[in-house]
């Protein structure tokens, strides 16, 4: 799993925020589809839409870039992970208590209180109400029907919506809206697997073979010399695979979009 047949190397492939683009286009929010299309950050953006300073956004990703180590390279590097686990915690629909959690880290001596995780909350769906509209609706879709499903039909039964327990009734909420996010964005990577295993088997694709998938990531052994051949093709296949065909829908607004590295062992991983 970790080390490659003798004579390849790995080939890996990662989904590059993918629930958070799935998300987007169930809900709708066109300033997220947006910074999508053009290519952008969502979380740099995210963080420059919360400090009021959107036109910044060329001048911060080349600060970022260039990884000088100044104060204000700092300083937006923490800002960025910051809105990264905001984002992200709306995706699984934290508390204020879990997300002031996640955003403190007291061996550096940043504390952030629930009031302010609170604060952080409510400005985000201020910033994107559309994707407050979807949580308040997959919140009423489970307690009607006590179950979710994602774009590609899987289902997620939630009972304990009706649960006498508070604690237990929250956590059904907070899956109904997760679990359709999530479980697209898994799907996506299974849903590729299998058109690329259909490819490679008529000849369309390099000899390659799937070792492992992590999440939303897939995990090939190739030869080196094919590597070159294959990228743009699994790039094409997995940024926009044939769900109309096969599921019936098809993500609007916006494309997957993945990441990709090889090396000789899974460790020793770097960018393409």
């Amino acid at each position: 799993m970790f080390v490659p047949p003798k004579g390849h190397i790995f080939f890996a492939m990662d989904y590059s925020q993918a629930e958070l683009r799935v998300l987007a286009s169930i809900a709708k929010e066109e300033t997220m589809l947006e910074w999508f299309r053009t290519g952008k950050d969502v979380h740099l953006m995210s963080a420059l839409k919360k400090y009021k300073c959107v036109e910044r956004y060329d001048e911060i990703m080349a600060l970022l870039n260039k990884e000088d180590g100044s104060e204000e390279y700092i300083t937006w590097k923490k800002r960025r992970k910051q809105a990264k686990t905001i984002n992200f915690g709306i995706v699984y629909e934290q508390s204020a208590m879990k997300l002031s959690e996640s955003l403190s880290e007291p061996e550096k001596g940043i504390i952030v209180t629930v009031e302010e995780a609170q604060t952080f909350l409510d400005d985000f769906q201020k910033d994107f109400p559309r994707i407050a509209k979807y949580i308040e609706k997959q919140h009423k879709l489970v307690e009607k029907q006590g179950y979710v499903t994602n774009l590609f039909g899987r289902k997620r039964r939630l009972p304990n919506i009706w649960s006498d327990s508070y604690r237990e009734m929250l956590e059904a909420q907070r899956f109904s809206t997760n679990a359709p996010i999530q479980g697209t964005a898994s799907d996506f990577a299974l849903f590729s697997s299998i058109l690329i295993w259909e490819k490679v088997k008529k000849g369309e694709l390099p000899p390659m073979f799937q070792v492992f998938t992590v999440h939303d990531s897939l995990v090939f052994a190739i030869k080196p010399e094919h590597v070159h051949i294959a990228k743009p093709i699994l790039d094409e296949i997995c940024a926009n695979p044939e769900t109309k065909k096969w599921w019936g829908f098809e993500l609007k607004g916006v494309k997957m979009k993945m990441d990709f590295e090889c090396g000789s062992n899974y460790r020793e991983l770097h960018k393409y």
